[in-house]
């Protein structure tokens, strides 16, 4: 079985909509392997299955560290699995949250069907680098760095203003009110931005301790300077790009009409304070 001390995966998150599929797209450019459950955004669906339920952050470190091992061994292989495994995960597929795929029955059945295919795939242990891509990852980003401290974890950020307006909403249904401390948390573009502001500044303390294995990723940068992002990104992942392969990734790169739209609708609905965090990180307000 896997040992996760000794695991070095590459990890993406994000707030939702903030653009992690384009990173992950580069990602796996550059050779690193993402998993093979993984739906059109290239989350990993096993990563949602295990993680994207409210009752995580209360886990005991035995619980998450076997979650955590069940998905590291479905990634890298071969794919194993103990009694203990089989019954945590046939116990997790009969079980369903609030928001998002796992308030879906249909959803949560086929994802544990994909991991019982996998073990009987007698697939071979991958040889190179690998990780996941889940926006979600940094709710329990303390708990992979404790379970996995090898890792790299990448954190995709766009400006929170733009990301107010999007129609992205699962995250601050499922993890608004713990993230805020408050009830009730609303799915408007007021608290959407409370919500963005919370998980930076949470997210830039718990990754202190990784120090040259994170990276914080700004997303309208990488749409307007992609040769330089992709670059830096080539570096973090201490992979060699030449130009050309650079120019390659860079050519799939286009900047989306929706940065600065929150231009169209103004700050009016906005904590000046939030909006103040927002320009504090680079992040363009008027």
């Amino acid at each position: 079985m896997i040992d996760l001390e000794r695991c070095a995966p590459v990890i993406i998150g994000g707030v939702g909509g903030s653009g992690t599929r384009l990173v992950a797209s580069l990602v796996e450019g550059l050779g690193v392997f993402l998993g093979g459950d993984l739906n059109v955004q290239r989350d990993n669906q096993l990563f949602t299955y295990l993680f994207v339920r409210p009752e995580i952050v209360e886990a005991d470190k035995a619980e998450f560290r076997a979650r955590a091992r069940i998905l590291a061994q479905a990634i890298v292989g071969p794919p194993l699995a103990d009694m203990d495994d089989r019954k945590l995960m046939s116990r997790l597929s009969r079980e369903t949250s609030p928001h998002g795929p796992m308030a879906q029955k249909k959803w949560i059945r086929a994802r544990y069907q994909a991991w019982l295919e996998n073990l009987s795939s007698g697939r071979e242990k991958i040889g190179g680098p690998w990780g996941w891509k889940e926006p979600n990852s940094h709710i329990v980003l303390t708990e992979l760095i404790d379970a996995m401290p090898n890792m790299r974890y990448i954190h995709v950020a766009r400006n929170g203003l733009d990301m107010a307006f999007s129609s992205n909403h699962q995250q601050v249904q499922t993890w608004g009110e713990y993230l805020l401390d408050r009830r009730p948390v609303l799915v408007d573009t007021r608290d959407t931005l409370k919500y963005w502001c919370r998980v930076h500044k949470r997210t830039l303390l718990k990754a202190t301790v990784l120090n040259e294995r994170f990276l914080l990723l700004d997303y309208d940068r990488l749409c307007g300077s992609p040769h330089r992002e992709i670059s830096r990104l080539g570096d973090f992942l201490n992979v060699k790009c030449t130009s050309n392969e650079i120019d390659e990734l860079a050519a799939n790169i286009t900047a989306p009409k929706s940065i600065g739209r929150f231009r169209q609708f103004g700050l009016a609905d906005f904590d000046e304070q939030d909006v103040a965090y927002v320009a504090s990180q680079g992040f363009e307000t008027a």
